[in-house]
């Protein structure tokens, strides 16, 4: 199924490379700044070959006037992929009063209509208030032109069926424990009705939501209604989880998403589900797939989310890394061997992976007339760096077999890496942690308290063999996650739990505690106040699925101890299991939220609750978009498309989507900065 390109699947690159068409239009000889977001869309829709006729590409908030010296009176084109705030502003001010160009086309992918709504908010602006700033800014006696437009460029398409969407990877789910700080600004800003103390996430309206929250929602929701535009789909909306609802709520709201309802010609099911409902896949040390691996262990590329640095030295007789531009996964729009592999490497079993590595090498030195012939060998890892090297010395094979080598390297680098062993002993101890349950052992919160304290007077052991403070953390959120309030035996056991952090803090280097979300100098006083706040966030975590009915554990206890089942495959087979009744029926999909858009879909969707008539169900449609808001791993995407098999769903178009491609660092870097 997840090899063939038809349907959506076939649309989604084409339409991640249609935005910049429309900006190359405007582009010709010009100076073109982008944000971040847009530089890591562009990078993964072809990279520099689909803008071969701009002048410069430059960051737009690391352009510095010395870089404008040169660039005075060349057109100007701006792309921005968030809303238009105060300093994008302040920074289309300073480029354009310096270059002063006679032609200036700024690009937003956030539609003018929220941004117009958004104006009473004074930091943001309006596509009509840009475009009179700018001439002011500009200033000159002959006139200029300037034009401020919408363009969708929202998503990456990372391989077939999954695609990401940088630009929101900073929109995380709220957990519980966000509500005493949302009710806390709701109160400082009380609206006319007084209404503004939520106790449940369930009970939370979007008018409610901290300024910033609101912004990334709004940018999230016009983003993925331009993406439904493109793709032509009239969607039958689902939501899983209380920020998922949130979202679903603006979705339908929309202006753009009524006139789509009625005009889109396919039809689809949009489920949005909140990552918070289950972190244990994302907080594994485990590597289900290769990519898991790659993405965990080398370097993020500078400005990237998803994309890492990929070392090249092996196809160079330099040792040197540093003096080499380097590596990474992404591939040009037409290398089509390239995105197979990466497929590959997302989807399959490490070794499996490993061996289509070794393959598309092999078939690469066929294709070069570099290699004659070869067998694919057991010992694929000392194959693939033998390949890789045969490579040196031959400039425009490498060129042509780009894609693929870039892989190569990168799953070599990954399976040589020094950090392997740390990864494999913290899934060593995760394993210990989770087998505990049952039985008179003890609680896994007790248990990782015992180990953080007896590894702290372990003076034998490597000290880069010892677990960090973020490695603890990390396997905090996967137990109480994964357990509940069955992680702990009561309040004394999280009290000792914290004290062990605290410590732990103590000692920790203040760099990796400042990225941790320790504000101030690490005192004891600053240590205590966060090692509360984390743990009051792991509390709440454990209460994330407590009013669900059906989708409450994530486990089963088995002879060798908890066994997890993850609770999107849990939903995936309640949606795809023949006996499973109506959705209006609901014994088993209670927890899943339909959203009606429209007046015919809304009185269709009140009466049901007093009729047999029925509603649209999840698994009905030929097309079903999966969209995880919080991110997600490489191995929850094998999961999800095993799942899709073994139900013979193989009629269906499954596509995953989400706001970024998670580490378990990431995750715990995520938990511990929530800025609302």
């Amino acid at each position: 199924l997840f090899e063939k390109s038809w349907g959506v699947m076939s649309t989604l690159p084409s339409a991640a490379k249609e935005a910049w068409k429309k900006i190359d239009v405007y582009s010709k000889n010009a100076v073109v700044y982008l944000d971040a977001p847009a530089l890591e869309l562009l990078h993964w829709a072809g990279g520099i070959s689909l803008v071969s006729s701009y002048h410069y590409i430059l960051d737009l908030f690391a352009a510095d006037t010395d870089t404008m010296r040169d660039l005075g009176g060349l057109p100007v084109v701006i792309v921005v992929c968030d809303v238009l705030s105060a300093g994008h502003r302040s920074k289309m001010s300073t480029i354009l009063s310096k270059l002063q160009p006679h032609e200036c086309h700024v690009f937003c992918s956030t539609l003018d209509v929220v941004n117009a709504r958004s104006v009473a908010d004074a930091h943001l602006t309006s596509y009509a208030e840009l475009n009179s700033l700018i001439k002011k800014w500009i200033n000159r006696k002959d006139a200029v032109k300037v034009t401020v437009q919408h363009v969708s460029l929202f998503h990456a398409s990372i391989c077939s069926g999954l695609f990401i969407t940088p630009s929101c990877c900073k929109l995380q789910p709220l957990i519980p424990s966000d509500l005493e700080m949302i009710n806390t600004l709701a109160a400082m800003n009380e609206n006319e009705d007084g209404v503004y103390n939520a106790d449940n996430l369930n009970k939370l309206t979007f008018d409610l939501l901290p300024q910033l929250m609101q912004e990334r929602i709004t940018l999230f929701v016009t983003g993925l209604s331009s993406l439904l535009n493109q793709l032509e789909m009239n969607e039958d909306l689902f939501s899983f989880g209380p920020t998922s609802r949130l979202i679903a709520n603006r979705l339908t709201s929309l202006e753009q998403s009524r006139d789509r309802q009625k005009s889109a010609a396919n039809k689809c099911s949009l489920i949005l589900v909140d990552r918070s409902l289950d972190f244990v896949a994302a907080t594994t040390q485990g590597c289900q797939t290769l990519a898991d691996k790659i993405l965990g262990l080398l370097p993020h590329l500078p400005q990237h989310s998803i994309d890492v640095a990929v070392d090249m030295t092996l196809l160079t007789d330099t040792v040197d890394r540093q003096v080499l531009t380097p590596g990474s996964l992404a591939q040009r729009y037409s290398d089509h061997k390239g995105k197979m592999l990466l497929n590959s490497l997302i989807t399959m079993k490490p070794k499996e992976a490993l061996m289509e590595v070794s393959r598309a090498l092999l078939d690469a030195l066929k294709a070069e007339k570099i290699l004659a012939q070869q067998k694919p060998g057991r010992m694929a890892s000392a194959q693939v760096k033998t390949f890789i090297e045969l490579f040196k010395g031959h400039p425009e094979a490498m060129c042509s077999q780009l894609g693929v080598l870039q892989l190569a390297c990168a799953a070599l680098e990954a399976l040589d890496h020094n950090g392997n062993h740390h990864r494999d002993k913290m899934f060593a101890t995760e394993k210990v942690l989770v087998n505990s349950v049952g039985g008179n052992s003890p609680s896994p919160i007790k248990l990782l308290t015992e180990m953080i304290s007896r590894e702290q007077t372990d003076s034998d052991e490597n000290l880069d063999m010892k677990m960090n403070i973020a490695d603890v953390i990390c396997l905090a959120i996967h137990l109480y996650c994964l357990f509940g309030k069955g992680c702990s035996s009561g309040i004394s056991e999280d009290m000792r739990f914290q004290g062990a952090l605290e410590d732990l803090a103590l000692r920790e280097h203040v760099q990796l505690m400042r990225q941790l979300g320790l504000e101030g100098s690490v005192t004891f006083d600053t240590v205590r106040k966060w090692a509360v706040e984390i743990m009051t966030r792991l509390r709440s975590l454990a209460m994330m699925r407590h009013e669900m009915k059906q989708f409450k554990s994530l486990h089963k206890t088995g002879a060798t101890g908890a066994v997890y089942h993850p609770i999107m495959i849990q939903l995936l087979e309640a949606m795809f299991s023949p006996h499973r009744p109506d959705l209006t029926d609901l014994p088993d999909l209670t927890d899943l939220q339909y959203h009606a858009e429209g007046l015919t879909s809304r009185l269709k969707a009140t009466f049901s609750l007093f009729m047999s008539s029925a509603l649209p169900r999840p698994a009905s449609n030929d097309c079903i978009i999966i969209f995880v808001v919080g991110g997600i791993t490489s191995a929850e995407v094998r999961q999800i498309r095993e799942t899709v098999a073994k139900h013979n769903a193989n009629d269906k178009q499954v596509l995953i989507g989400s706001t970024s491609l998670l580490t378990p660092l990431d995750s715990v870097l995520n938990f511990c900065n929530r800025h609302l």
